[in-house]
């Protein structure tokens, strides 16, 4: 079954505004340029790192891992990381894991 390659942004949950007014209230998602939507490359899982909210845990940016879209594009068979237990986050910190680059998966051996 094919995915559709354009799914809701969720930086700005589909608004299209961005959701923290920086800018101004009525300010584009800098991640969707306002259209709601963005395009991704298939197949696709959900990002490990923000967990699909697409943004930057404890901040106000957007995911440094999914660029706020809140899915990441995979390739081939993967498994879950034994680095950061699939958490796609580095066990000490708050980066993302530098096995996975916080997809919190790796390509199957």
């Amino acid at each position: 079954m094919e995915r559709d390659p354009t799914i809701k942004c969720a930086f700005c949950n589909g608004e299209g505004l961005d959701p923290f007014g920086i800018m101004s209230k009525l300010s584009a998602c800098y991640v969707c340029r306002g259209r709601g939507k963005v395009d991704v490359g298939e197949p696709y899982i959900t990002c490990a790192f923000c967990k699909g909210s697409g943004i930057h845990p404890n901040t106000r940016m957007n995911c440094l891992v999914c660029k706020g879209k809140g899915v990441v594009s995979i390739k081939g068979p993967t498994e879950k990381c034994v680095t950061c237990n699939g958490a796609g986050v580095e066990p000490q910190g708050y980066l993302p894991c530098l096995i996975c680059q916080g997809k919190g998966v790796v390509p199957k051996k």
